[in-house]
């Protein structure tokens, strides 16, 4: 008998397919925050960001061509059930709910982002 639901490791595609669009958003916000800034390192930190905003980018793509291969279709978010994020998703033609508080989400990106700043310094000194 085979299983239907999601592996663990497919549960986490689908996590950072819905945390990972979240986290650019964060990112531009900074962006736009930053734009508002008289220092003198502006274009720095704005360079900074972009480059962050570039690896998220890159890793989106990644895991939807993982999503794609393991047969896994994730829907629009259900807006109506706030503050938990549902998103409907379809695993080898069975269709299931991926449900994450707001406070489980701003967790994940708070421990995901540094990560991807890190890369960017990691880039920055040539390693």
């Amino acid at each position: 008998m085979t299983n239907n639901h999601a592996t663990n490791e497919e549960m986490e595609l689908i996590k950072k397919h819905i945390i990972l669009p979240l986290m650019l958003d964060v990112v531009q916000k900074n962006i736009e925050d930053l734009s508002l800034n008289q220092s003198t390192l502006k274009p720095l930190y704005i360079a900074s960001c972009e480059a962050v905003m570039n690896l998220i980018h890159q890793d989106m793509a990644e895991n939807r061509k993982l999503l794609k291969q393991a047969n896994i279709k994730i829907f629009d978010r259900d807006q109506s059930k706030y503050p938990l994020f549902h998103y409907p998703y379809m695993v080898r033609g069975y269709h299931f709910t991926f449900q994450m508080r707001r406070e489980l989400i701003k967790s994940e990106m708070s421990t995901m982002l540094p990560k991807y700043v890190n890369r960017v310094i990691q880039i920055m000194n040539g390693q």
